[in-house]
Protein backbone atom coordinates (compact mmCIF):
# COMPACT_ATOMS: atom_id res chain seq x y z
CA UNK A 1 0.00 0.00 0.00
CA UNK A 2 1.26 3.29 -1.16
CA UNK A 3 -0.65 6.43 0.66
CA UNK A 4 -0.09 9.68 -1.22
CA UNK A 5 -0.05 12.70 0.25
CA UNK A 6 0.98 16.24 -0.70
CA UNK A 7 4.20 17.59 1.03
CA UNK A 8 3.97 21.50 2.55
CA UNK A 9 5.91 23.80 0.33
CA UNK A 10 6.70 21.51 -2.98
CA UNK A 11 3.68 22.80 -5.75
CA UNK A 12 1.72 19.46 -7.22
CA UNK A 13 1.54 18.81 -11.02
CA UNK A 14 -2.08 17.95 -9.74
CA UNK A 15 -4.24 20.66 -10.82
CA UNK A 16 -6.67 21.87 -7.61
CA UNK A 17 -4.52 19.46 -5.22
CA UNK A 18 -3.28 22.34 -2.77
CA UNK A 19 -6.94 23.39 -2.73
CA UNK A 20 -8.77 20.28 -2.33
CA UNK A 21 -5.99 18.14 -1.01
CA UNK A 22 -5.37 14.33 -2.08
CA UNK A 23 -7.20 11.56 -0.50
CA UNK A 24 -5.33 8.28 -2.75
CA UNK A 25 -3.79 5.02 -1.80
CA UNK A 26 -1.89 2.95 -4.51
CA UNK A 27 -1.92 -0.61 -4.08
CA UNK A 28 0.76 -2.10 -6.08
CA UNK A 29 1.40 -5.85 -6.63
CA UNK A 30 5.32 -6.01 -7.81
CA UNK A 31 5.82 -10.06 -8.04
CA UNK A 32 3.86 -10.00 -11.49
CA UNK A 33 3.46 -7.34 -14.39
CA UNK A 34 6.48 -6.86 -16.06
CA UNK A 35 8.31 -7.44 -12.69
CA UNK A 36 7.88 -10.97 -13.35
CA UNK A 37 10.45 -11.07 -16.27
CA UNK A 38 13.05 -8.19 -14.32
CA UNK A 39 16.47 -9.48 -15.20
CA UNK A 40 15.27 -11.48 -18.21
CA UNK A 41 14.28 -9.17 -20.57
CA UNK A 42 16.52 -8.81 -23.71
CA UNK A 43 17.89 -6.42 -25.50
CA UNK A 44 18.53 -5.45 -28.77
CA UNK A 45 20.15 -2.63 -30.99
CA UNK A 46 17.33 -0.81 -31.91
CA UNK A 47 14.86 -2.08 -30.00
CA UNK A 48 13.97 -4.13 -25.78
CA UNK A 49 11.42 -6.41 -24.83
CA UNK A 50 9.84 -7.53 -20.95
CA UNK A 51 7.21 -10.03 -20.71
CA UNK A 52 3.74 -9.01 -19.27
CA UNK A 53 2.83 -12.30 -16.38
CA UNK A 54 -0.80 -11.77 -14.67
CA UNK A 55 -1.71 -14.97 -13.52
CA UNK A 56 -5.15 -15.65 -11.64
CA UNK A 57 -3.79 -16.60 -8.45
CA UNK A 58 -1.84 -13.34 -7.59
CA UNK A 59 -4.68 -11.16 -9.09
CA UNK A 60 -7.02 -13.10 -6.92
CA UNK A 61 -4.51 -12.54 -3.62
CA UNK A 62 -4.42 -8.71 -4.63
CA UNK A 63 -7.88 -7.97 -5.20
CA UNK A 64 -9.42 -10.29 -2.00
CA UNK A 65 -6.83 -7.66 -0.28
CA UNK A 66 -8.45 -4.20 -1.44
CA UNK A 67 -11.63 -4.63 0.15
CA UNK A 68 -9.48 -4.70 3.83
CA UNK A 69 -8.45 -1.34 2.68
CA UNK A 70 -11.61 0.33 2.90
CA UNK A 71 -11.82 0.73 6.78
CA UNK A 72 -9.05 3.75 6.46
CA UNK A 73 -11.62 5.32 3.13
CA UNK A 74 -14.37 4.73 5.45
CA UNK A 75 -13.19 6.81 8.56
CA UNK A 76 -12.13 9.20 5.82
CA UNK A 77 -15.90 9.60 4.06
CA UNK A 78 -13.80 9.15 1.10
CA UNK A 79 -16.13 6.43 -0.80
CA UNK A 80 -15.11 2.92 -2.23
CA UNK A 81 -12.20 1.96 -3.61
CA UNK A 82 -11.85 2.26 -7.21
CA UNK A 83 -9.62 0.23 -10.10
CA UNK A 84 -7.42 1.78 -12.42
CA UNK A 85 -6.02 -0.12 -15.28
CA UNK A 86 -5.47 0.00 -19.01
CA UNK A 87 -7.64 -2.88 -20.37
CA UNK A 88 -8.25 -1.05 -23.21
CA UNK A 89 -4.70 -1.02 -24.38
CA UNK A 90 -3.16 -4.91 -23.37
CA UNK A 91 -4.80 -7.78 -23.58
CA UNK A 92 -3.09 -9.21 -20.76
CA UNK A 93 -4.63 -6.03 -18.45
CA UNK A 94 -8.15 -6.75 -19.94
CA UNK A 95 -7.72 -10.49 -18.09
CA UNK A 96 -6.74 -8.61 -15.19
CA UNK A 97 -9.91 -6.38 -15.50
CA UNK A 98 -11.84 -9.92 -15.76
CA UNK A 99 -10.73 -10.94 -13.43
CA UNK A 100 -11.40 -7.75 -10.76
CA UNK A 101 -14.79 -7.70 -12.18
CA UNK A 102 -15.14 -11.35 -10.72
CA UNK A 103 -14.11 -10.69 -7.65
CA UNK A 104 -16.07 -7.31 -7.60
CA UNK A 105 -19.26 -9.38 -7.88
CA UNK A 106 -18.69 -10.63 -4.67
CA UNK A 107 -17.76 -7.13 -2.36
CA UNK A 108 -19.73 -3.74 -2.38
CA UNK A 109 -17.37 -1.88 -4.52
CA UNK A 110 -16.82 0.07 -7.75
CA UNK A 111 -14.66 0.53 -10.24
CA UNK A 112 -13.20 2.72 -13.27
Amino acid sequence: MRPCRLIPGVPSPIVGAAERGIDLTVIRESTEGLFASMGKGVGYRQRGRETLVITRKTSERLFEFVPLCRAPARARQAGPPRLRHKANAFKAYAYFRKLFDECAAKHPFRCH
